[in-house]
Formats: C-alpha cells, sequence, structure tokens
C-alpha cells in the first residue's frame, strides 16, 4: 500500500486518461477501511492512502460481476476483495474493489 500509488491511481481517473468499464468512465475517490491495521498502515492512512475504490454502478449494476472487476482492475495489483452493496435502488448501486 504506496500512498504515492494509490495518489497517482486517483488522479489518473479523475483528471488524466481516466479509466472505462463497459463504456462508462469511472471517478475514483478514497474509501474508508474499518479493518485492524498495523503502524505502518495506520500510518499510510492518515496520510491519505486507501487500498479501496468505489465504483457507482448506475442504472444498470448488472453489467458489472466480480469477475469482470476482478480483470479489468488487475492491471493495477492483486485484488484482494470485491465487494457490492444490496442497496434496492439500482441506481444507487456500488462497489468497492481492495487493492
Amino acid at each position: 500500500m504506496d500512498p504515492y500509488v494509490a495518489f497517482n491511481f486517483k488522479e489518473q481517473v479523475n483528471n488524466g486518461p481516466g479509466l472505462t468499464i463497459n463504456q462508462r468512465r469511472l471517478k475514483a475517490n478514497w474509501g474508508q477501511y474499518a479493518g485492524p491495521l498495523n503502524p505502518t498502515q495506520r500510518a499510510q492512512i492518515d496520510n491519505g492512502a486507501t487500498r479501496n475504490v468505489y465504483i457507482g454502478l448506475g442504472a444498470e449494476p448488472e453489467l458489472f460481476t466480480e469477475e469482470r472487476l476482478r480483470a479489468d482492475f488487475a492491471k493495477y495489483g492483486e485484488i484482494e476483495m470485491v465487494n457490492f452493496t444490496t442497496n434496492a435502488d439500482s441506481e444507487k448501486r456500488a462497489a468497492f474493489v481492495n487493492l
């Protein structure tokens, strides 16, 4: 978990060439990590690092499967976990990819 890599990823997605999945340009922002942290992780997070990528799924959440997200994000590092929200309103559904 290198804070510079996380920052650069966020900048590329939001201000650079971007990241597109299913012809949709994604936005990246910092997520919140709720698990136990070792001192190195705590220091990095205090300085703005995160391993979570938030993906708003929009009106067509069925286009985003765990397999698809793993494949699309694999070039950024090993995928630890993919979680989906369970909101009944499909336009508010989201996924979190843990790198």
